[in-house]
């Protein structure tokens, strides 16, 4: 009974790992070791930003001098305070010849009331979040979403029961997956079956699918309203009695208001009878142009033992012409768009209206809400 006590309690480990590295001429880390672990990363920080060799670098200076491994949080912060070191080493090794007039005119550069070529440098990242040395840069964007499942139950069944989704025949499978997952929350079923539809991404699908075979219903549900969210994004899916997500061609003008002006732009009224007009035009120049081949009345195009043959077009280089394109080009502003964004954002001051809908407050991060602005209006999601 002794025996085993011993062999549970927390201190057992401890011990034998105090044994062991006194055996083999170790000790664990200290404080003043982390001054050792940050002059490792450093100088592999000279090199390069990435976060596995900087790792790597701490890890072997601890090895060579006999010092245990601490915490992985320990190394991180190591690693991340090396980097900036050899940052800050690297930005005095570039000024250091420098004078005080070519610095000053540097420095104007970033002035952003002065017209700034170089002003959005100031929104570029300098380093990435601590958490990429838990590689959760590798990690799957739908593992990462999967992690959200519990928000997303907070709405999700809700707006299928609510919401009547419909799709033209080519996203019927999207819609059977939604139908699918409204069944299941309203019996409270938490299997998906076997035979799910599954509209979204292949890759996915392998995520989805288990080893055993079965399906997870976290992830399964996930992908399906990502899916689901692009497809309304695209005008495959549209909800009724929607004003935003509506039916594709319920943006159509109707017939009686489409016939005067189509009347006025000379226009057939059908597109039956616009195709006849195009097939026939486009019948009648065929027709020509065989002609002029056979007659061989075409410039550089010939038919030669039934093969078509073109005579390529050479470039012709105009010195003037790229000379002024030249010109053109350096007169127009770099900038780019998280720079006009912001300076939009200071003329106008149209961030002020975007609040917490639960505290009314406006958002201290002008430079996360403007991303998410840009995001929104070039349709990007974690997809």
């Amino acid at each position: 009974m002794v025996l085993s006590d011993y062999a549970t309690r927390s201190q057992t480990m401890t011990d034998h790992a105090r044994l062991i590295a006194t055996a083999i001429g170790a000790r664990p880390p200290v404080r003043v070791d982390v001054a050792l672990m940050i002059a490792s990363a450093e100088r592999a920080a000279a090199a390069t930003d990435a976060v596995l060799p900087i790792a790597t670098a701490i890890v072997a200076a601890l090895r060579s001098a006999n010092i245990l491994l601490p915490m992985p949080s320990t190394i991180e912060r190591a690693g991340i305070a090396g980097r900036a070191h050899a940052h800050k080493s690297a930005a005095r090794m570039m000024v250091a010849d420098l004078s005080p007039v070519q610095l000053g005119r540097i420095d104007a550069l970033f002035i952003e009331n002065d017209g700034a070529r170089l002003g959005w440098l100031k929104t570029v990242p300098v380093a990435t979040k601590t958490e990429s040395v838990r590689d959760i840069v590798e990690q799957d964007p739908l593992v990462i979403a999967g992690d959200k499942y519990a928000t997303l139950r907070k709405f999700a069944p809700m707006q299928i029961e609510v919401l009547e989704f419909m799709s033209a025949r080519g996203s019927a499978a999207s819609v059977k997956a939604i139908n699918l997952l409204r069944d299941l929350n309203a019996s409270g079923k938490r299997d998906v079956p076997a035979d799910a539809p599954m509209p979204f991404r292949k890759e996915w699908r392998r995520l989805v699918v288990g080893a055993d075979g079965r399906i997870n219903r976290r992830l399964y549900e996930t992908a399906t309203m990502v899916h689901i969210r692009n497809k309304l994004w695209s005008g495959d899916i549209w909800v009724e009695r929607s004003s935003a997500y509506r039916r594709f061609d319920s943006y159509f003008l109707s017939a009686e208001a489409s016939a005067p002006i189509a009347a006025g732009l000379n226009l057939p009224t059908s597109a039956d009878t616009w195709l006849a007009e195009r097939a026939a035009s486009l019948d009648h120049r065929l027709k020509q142009f065989a002609h002029n081949l056979s007659n061989g009345r075409l410039g550089g195009v010939w038919l030669v033992d039934g093969r078509l043959q073109i005579t390529p077009v050479r470039t012709e280089s105009d010195t003037e012409a790229r000379a002024l394109g030249n010109r053109i080009d350096g007169l127009m502003p770099r900038i780019r768009i998280a720079e006009l964004l912001h300076d939009v954002a200071s003329g106008t001051g149209f961030l002020g209206g975007f609040t917490n809908l639960r505290t009314g407050r406006q958002s201290d991060n002008h430079n996360a809400l403007l991303a998410a602005i840009l995001a929104d209006g070039t349709n990007l999601g974690i997809a």
